[in-house]
């Protein structure tokens, strides 16, 4: 699996130098990662066993790579038993893809995309390491209701998320549960995030 991988990342890296796959990544690239279930069929597949979706499965993690103005292309994948945690092997994954994303001529912005179960410390602190910024869905534990409930009501501001109008106020790195929606890492030296209140409906 290991070589396969190398040998798919040499082939997207030479199609992004000789095709123009990936327009506009000297500005802003976006590295997505998530993790699927496939079913399968019989118990006596290797890896395979009941995870979240409760069906036999296994369980692959993919990280891809797009810009405002290109499709996504896969940039390193993994393939796990079907009932391992999303976030297992994500931070390596994730630090290869945006190494991928570089050879491919990222030279702008780079932003991490993930779901709630991406919201881990390794993942974070890859990301980090690579000079990447990320907005990762939070999960709403205790300490992310009390970091919320803490912000002044006369910090909130209104801006428009795809479409749709929404508040959020900075703020500090001591926030360290940040957002129960998405939060926006703003550099790669500063630990101040955004949280985001959505209006309700």
């Amino acid at each position: 699996m290991a070589q396969l991988e190398k040998l798919g990342r040499i082939v997207l890296e030479r199609l992004a130098g000789r095709c123009g796959l990936l327009p506009g990544a000297d500005e802003l690239v976006f590295v997505d990662i998530d993790s699927k279930i496939k079913e399968v069929y019989g118990a006596a597949k290797q890896g395979s066993a009941y995870g979240y979706t409760k069906v036999r499965g296994l369980n692959y993690l993919m990280a891809t790579i797009s810009t405002p103005t290109a499709a996504p292309v896969v940039a390193a994948t993994r393939i796990r038993g079907g009932n391992a945690n999303s976030a297992r092997g994500a931070a390596s994954l994730i630090t290869s893809a945006i190494k991928t994303a570089r050879a491919c001529g990222a030279t702008g912005t780079i932003v991490v995309r993930g779901d709630s179960a991406f919201f881990t410390g390794p993942v974070i602190a890859a990301i980090r390491k690579a000079g990447a910024f990320f907005s990762v869905t939070a999960k709403h534990t205790a300490s992310v209701k009390a970091a919320i409930a803490g912000i002044e009501e006369n910090t909130w501001q209104t801006v428009r998320l795809n479409g749709r109008s929404s508040t959020t106020a900075p703020s500090s790195g001591s926030m360290r549960a940040r957002s129960p929606k998405r939060h926006w890492r703003r550099s790669p030296t500063s630990p101040r995030i955004p949280a985001v209140r959505s209006p309700p409906g």
